[in-house]
């Protein structure tokens, strides 16, 4: 037997002590698997998406910070970036395809 193996084994054992020796020692165990069991849970939820969804209607809050250096207060504001949308009719998606070369 390699000494590794003894190590462990002593360990494993002192932790097993520690964890039965009190009288409290089987809640304290039940709440551990009562943690894990309600991520389990969590995790298999079919309600809960696996990707969530981070798109909305509404465009983000605009976000204010004040940052006072010595005797100077420096305000910026950042407003949220709304990306476009094509708008272009099929025909003029085509026009484009054409005058481009095929290129768009």
């Amino acid at each position: 037997m390699s000494v590794r193996g003894i190590l462990t084994g002593a360990l494993a054992l002192i932790i097993l002590e520690v964890v039965v020796s009190s009288n409290q020692a089987s809640g304290r165990i039940g709440g551990f698997f009562a943690g894990v069991a309600a991520a389990v849970d969590w995790l298999v939820d079919p309600g809960v998406p696996g990707i969530p969804d981070r798109s909305s209607s509404q465009p983000a809050p605009v976000t204010t910070q004040q940052v006072t250096t010595g005797t100077q207060t420096t305000t910026t504001s950042t407003t949220p970036v709304t990306p476009t949308v094509n708008t272009l009719t099929p025909e003029q998606q085509a026009a484009v395809y054409a005058s481009t070369g095929g290129l768009t």
